[in-house]
């Protein structure tokens, strides 16, 4: 048996994003039977909010040819908006706040779906704000 995650997509409106990860995350959540318990965070720094995020994340699926993700979109997906000179304070405290909300045992998979030469800068960020 799997235990429930949040799993934090750093780059969360990309073109990987969209093309592959969030297809991926529609085989996990079904195929290991997680998508009642397990959480998904997408950050970018697009002008969303939830409800947003969780309209990308059905129209990705849909054109990937899969049939909707609503057995996990409506209430397993949420959206963090972060800006580049901003730290991750606000990020933090919607990871904190998903997590309680959802009774997740803190179990976290960060995927930076961002260039390489970026990572660096992510991840000292991530760090410093205690992630």
């Amino acid at each position: 048996m799997t235990e429930p995650h949040l799993f934090v997509i750093y780059g969360g409106t990309g073109d990987l994003t969209s093309r592959k990860l969030l297809r991926s995350m529609d085989h996990i959540m079904a195929d290991s039977g997680i998508a009642d318990e397990s959480v998904l965070l997408g950050i970018s720094s697009q002008d969303l909010d939830d409800d947003g995020y969780r309209d990308f994340a059905r129209d990705s699926l849909r054109s990937g040819g899969i049939d909707g993700g609503d057995h996990w979109c409506d209430e397993r997906v949420y959206f963090q908006r972060v800006q580049r000179d901003e730290g991750l304070g606000s990020l933090a405290d919607k990871i904190a706040a998903i997590e309680t909300a959802h009774r997740l045992p803190g179990n976290r998979v960060f995927y930076l779906a961002l260039p390489p030469t970026a990572f660096p800068e992510v991840i000292t960020g991530l760090s410093l704000a205690g992630l």
